[in-house]
C-alpha cells in the first residue's frame, strides 16, 4: 500500500465526547482492528504512540484541527506497515527490519541475508489512523500483521528509566559489564539487556551510557542552578549577597556573562559584586 486516500479511511467508531474514555497504557505492538483514545499524558508517557513495528508516515487532510474540542474534527494522520523480511533459509529465520525510505526498501529486497541465503519480503498493509485533538490523540487501528515482529528499534520510556537507573546505580560498570550483568558476590547480577531487546549491543549500550554519565555531570557541575535559574521569577527577589566569582560553578561563561549584567541591574539599586 502506497499509502491512504481519504475516501478509503473507515468511518470512525463513533465514542463519547470526553478524554477519560476507553483509555489504556499503550502497547507498543499494536494488533488486530481497535480504537482508542489517549489523552495527552498518556501519549507523552508512550513517547507519542510510539510501536516497534516499522511504519511509513502520511500525513492527513488539510481541513481537520489539532484544538478542535472533539477528536471527530480533529487533524489525522495514517501510519502504514511495511512489514518485515525474512531469511528463507529454515536454520536461520533472521528477521530482518526494513527500511522506511522507499529508494532503500527496494534496495533491501534484493540483499543477502548474513547466512547469504535470500530475504524475503512479506507484505502487510496494516495501517493506523491517528486523530489529534485538542484533548489527545484517538487511535485507531486497521488489520492483524500476519508476519513475525521485527527487531525492536526503540526502547519505552520505562525501559529507558530503568536502564539509566541501572547505569546511575552502577557507575563503574562498563558497557560489558552492563551488558553481560551487574558483578555480584553470588556471580554476575542484572543485565541491561533484560530490559530490552535494543541493549543487547555494545556500542549501543556505551553511547546511551555516556550521555547519561554526561547529563549527570552537567548538573552536578552548576547546568542544574542554571536551569532552575531560569525558572527564577526577579519579582521574588529582594537581595543577593554573592561570594566571588571564581567560586561560581558555572559551565558556560555566555550564562555567566548574562547573569552579572542582569544581578547587578536589579531594580533601581546596582548590586556589588565582592
Amino acid at each position: 500500500m502506497d499509502g491512504v486516500r481519504p475516501s478509503s479511511l473507515p468511518v470512525p467508531v463513533a465514542l463519547p465526547k470526553s478524554t477519560n474514555n476507553i483509555s489504556t497504557k499503550w502497547d507498543p505492538w499494536p494488533d488486530g482492528k481497535f480504537q482508542l483514545v489517549f489523552n495527552w499524558q498518556e501519549i507523552g508517557e508512550s513517547k507519542k504512540l510510539q510501536t516497534h513495528w516499522a511504519e511509513q508516515v502520511h500525513g492527513g487532510d488539510r481541513k481537520g484541527d489539532e484544538l478542535a474540542e472533539v477528536w471527530e474534527k480533529g487533524k489525522w494522520a495514517t501510519r502504514v506497515c511495511l512489514s518485515v523480511f525474512v531469511c528463507d533459509n529454515g536454520h536461520c529465520g533472521c528477521v530482518t527490519c526494513p527500511k522506511i525510505d522507499p529508494a532503500q526498501l527496494n534496495a533491501q529486497k534484493s540483499a543477502l541475508c548474513e547466512c547469504q541465503a535470500s530475504l524475503v519480503y512479506q507484505a502487510c498493509g496494516v495501517w493506523s489512523i491517528l486523530w489529534m485533538w485538542s484533548g489527545g490523540i484517538c487511535f485507531q487501528n486497521e488489520g492483524s500483521h500476519r508476519h513475525a515482529q521485527p527487531p525492536p528499534i526503540h526502547a519505552t520510556k520505562e525501559e529507558e528509566e530503568h536502564f539509566a537507573t541501572l547505569v546511575k546505580q552502577n557507575p563503574k560498570s562498563g558497557p560489558l559489564e552492563l551488558l553481560m550483568g551487574i558483578p555480584t558476590f553470588q556471580g554476575p547480577g542484572e543485565s541491561v539487556g533484560d530490559i530490552s531487546d535494543i541493549y543487547m549491543n555494545a556500542d549501543r549500550v556505551s553511547k546511551k551510557q555516556q550521555k547519561i554519565k554526561h547529563d549527570t555531570k552537567g548538573l552536578a557541575n552548576g547546568d542544574a542552578f542554571i536551569v532552575d535559574f531560569a525558572d527564577f521569577k526577579p519579582c521574588t527577589l529582594h537581595f543577593w549577597f554573592l561570594k566571588p566569582l571564581a567560586l561560581l560553578p558555572f559551565s558556560h561563561s555566555k550564562c555567566l556573562s548574562w547573569f552579572c549584567n542582569w544581578s547587578m541591574t536589579i531594580g533601581s539599586t546596582p548590586l556589588l559584586m565582592v
